[in-house]
């Protein structure tokens, strides 16, 4: 297992939202990362 900066994850649309990624560090912010399953990313 790895930490990722989202900032630095090339998405798979042609844009990512800003609204929705502040919402996301936000959450991520707010719990602990050792409890969240984690995601599948090409590489």
């Amino acid at each position: 297992m790895f930490i990722k900066n989202l900032l630095s994850i090339q998405p798979s649309q042609l844009y990512i939202n800003r609204e929705k990624l502040d919402r996301v560090n936000e959450y991520l912010d707010s719990v602990n990362i050792g409890d969240i399953d984690p995601l599948p990313i090409k590489k």
